[in-house]
Parts: C-alpha cells; structure tokens; sequence
C-alpha cells in the first residue's frame, strides 16, 4: 500500500514566521548583565519606578518645604542668637555665607529640576551607536541608557532621581552634583551655627550626665535601679536655676541666659523648633554626604552609576583573562571634573563654579573624547610646541 504524504504549501513559510518572532523576543529581552538577583527584584523595581513616576512632583514640593522652613526659622531663631551673641563683624560674615549658600543652593536645584536631561535623536544620523535600545526600539550612542521611569532613553545617564523628579543626564549634570555639595555646605553650616542653641534646648549636657549614671548603675546596682527625678518639670526648673546661676557668676551674655530659660521653661515652640531644626539639618548633612562622596568619586574615575556597574563586570573580565580593563572615559582627576563643572583655570573655576551660571555642558551628548584620543592629543600639543 502505497502512502501518500500531504504537502502544505504555507507551512514553511509559517515555520519561518515563527522562527522569526523568536529571533526578534530574543534579541529584544538579552541583556549580557543581567542576574538572578534583577530578575527577583524586578518586581520591587517597578514599584519604585511607578511611585517615582507619579510622585515625583510630591518630592520635589517636599524639599522645597524643607528648604523654606530652614529658611524661616533660621531668620526667626538663629539670626537674633548671632547677633546678640557674636560681635557684629563675625555675625555679619556668618549672614552673608548663609546667604550665598542659599542663593546657591536654590539655583542649582531649580536648574537641575527644569533642565532637560537631554534624549538621543530618533535616528542615527551617521553617528556612531553602541546598541539599539530593546524598549524604545532606537539606536543607541555611548553612554546612554534607557529610563524606565521617564520611559525613554537618557544621554549620558547616571540615575533617576525622584528628589527632583528628574534624570541625571548630560545636559543637568553640572547642575545636580553643584547642588549636592552646595546643600552638604548648607545644611553643615546650619548644624555648626545652631549647635549652641540645640545644646541648651535638647539639655544635652544633662542626658549625657544620665547615661553616665545609667552605666554606672549597671555595675554598682545588680537590679538595674535608676534614680530619677520624679517628673520631668521638677528636672527642668533645676536646670535654669542652676544654670543662670552659672551664667551670672560668669558673666555671660543676656540673651544667652534668655536663651537657656526660653529652652528650659514654657516655651515649647522655641525649644521644638531648634531641637527638630538641628536634627532635621543634621540627618541630611549625614545622608547627603554619603551621596555626594559617591558621586565624587564617580565623577574623579570619569564614570556614571550605571556605567559603574558595568565596568565592575569589565573589571572581573579582564582580571580572569589576565589583562587590565581601563575605563575609556577617564581623563584624569582634573579633566573629568573640569568636563562636568567646566573650568580650565582658576577664573573660569571662580565665575563657573563659584558663582551661579547658566551654562550648556560640553559636547552634545553623541559623542564622547576617550582616553586614548586625549592623550595623543596631548602628545601632539607637546611635539608641536617642542618643535
């Protein structure tokens, strides 16, 4: 019996169809970096990048209450302690530094929240391109990531933001990290300014003599028994009167003797306002810090947070084949700052660093001068100039 096997005339064509689709899922979801640790967390990632998104606006409206009510209690509290206490030379200086300060500060957060930070053209345009993004579909030039918060591809891309609900990119940059040290600078200067002030009204003197009592009941008494006041008001008459007794032997200022009986008698608001002033400035002098050492050593190794990562990887590569991997993008301590804060010398450090200025970064973002290109320039400058 003879066997006769049906041809369907479409089935290859469908088979190539197919095969196809799966090419294009492929290459559209392969990530050479990606680990089994993003791909667990990868549903808190779009969590936070949902919240960042929709939220933003109630970060940035935050730190600008933050910001005003730095501002006004210092007017209202620290600026009349300064002048009362300090001569009117160095209560003058200290004004005119936390002017600038805040002039600085208010700048450069306003300019880093509105700037643009800056997005590839939709075509290449005979420019050169590293990969084509898998989400937007688009080439993709050197340093350039994808944003999955503001859902498009950002040009020299260091992070998302949500304190300014904006991304670091080429264009604000410079705006960003003068904003990260200015506020560290700010913040600093308000928590050495109020120390006086916070330490009268939070009675750090008397907390600190009772944690000493408390250590040393923890050896004399085995029952952990603590001798206390038996309220708190009775603690805090005792304090004002045994420190305006103080302060009268001495011979000390009057407003500071006002001071210590506003932070130890009735007036709550005084004392809550400096203590949450102090603690407020302080954790942020701690947190902020923290980021802009980061952010200083990224900027000095001329690299961003996600090409951090990446070079990490590149780094451990080249160490197993025995070789040293160099990030092609670091010029030099001096060079990589002066590329983002664009300064070449002194004056132009003074009127674009120090000073508040409107300035577009260098190069547009596209293209980008290596290490290898920087030092043959180099090397033709010294031959020319020798010959």
């Amino acid at each position: 019996m003879k066997v006769i096997f049906l041809k369907c005339p479409d089935c290859y064509w469908l088979k190539r169809r197919l095969r196809y689709v799966k090419l294009c899922y492929l290459s559209l979801t392969f990530n050479s970096y990606s680990t089994y640790t993003e791909l667990i967390f990868e549903p808190v990632i779009t969590v936070v990048d949902f919240m960042s998104r929709w939220f933003g606006f109630m970060f940035v409206l935050l730190v600008s209450v933050l910001i005003s009510y730095v501002v006004i209690t210092y007017y209202v509290i620290v600026i009349p302690i300064l002048l009362d206490q300090h001569s009117l030379i160095y209560a003058m200086i200290t004004i005119l530094y936390g002017h600038y300060l805040l002039i600085m500060i208010v700048f450069h957060y306003y300019k880093a929240v509105t700037t643009d930070p800056g997005q590839p053209p939709k075509e290449a345009a005979d420019r050169a391109v590293t990969s084509v993004c898998k989400k937007c579909i688009l080439p993709k030039p050197p340093r350039t990531h994808h944003c999955s918060v503001c859902q498009t591809c950002i040009l020299k891309m260091d992070h998302h933001c949500p304190w300014i609900n904006n991304c670091v990119g080429h264009f604000n940059h410079r705006y960003f990290i003068s904003f990260c040290i200015f506020m560290w600078l700010g913040t600093f200067f308000v928590t050495t300014t109020t120390w006086s002030a916070f330490y009268d009204c939070f009675h750090v003197s008397t907390k600190l003599q009772g944690a000493k009592d408390w250590i040393g009941s923890l050896y004399s008494n085995p029952d952990f028994e603590v001798v206390s006041m038996q309220n708190a008001s009775e603690k805090r008459s005792l304090m004002s009167h045994l420190v305006s007794d103080k302060y009268k032997n001495d011979g000390v200022f009057p407003l500071q003797s006002n001071l210590i009986d506003m932070c130890s008698g009735s007036s709550a608001s005084f004392r809550t306002n400096v203590v949450f002033l102090w603690l407020l400035c302080m954790a942020v002098t701690a947190a902020l810090g923290t980021l802009t050492v980061i952010q200083f050593r990224l900027i000095s190794l001329g690299e961003t947070s996600i090409e951090k990562l990446i070079n990490d990887k590149e780094y451990k590569k080249a160490r197993k084949l025995g070789s040293v991997y160099r990030n092609p993008y670091h010029l030099g301590f001096l060079r990589n700052w002066g590329t983002i804060l664009q300064f070449k010398d002194a004056k132009s450090f003074l009127f674009n660093v120090v000073l508040p200025k409107v300035m577009p970064p260098i190069g547009d973002g596209l293209t980008w001068e290596d290490h290898l290109t920087a030092n043959y320039k180099d090397q033709l400058h010294s031959t020319i100039a020798s010959s």
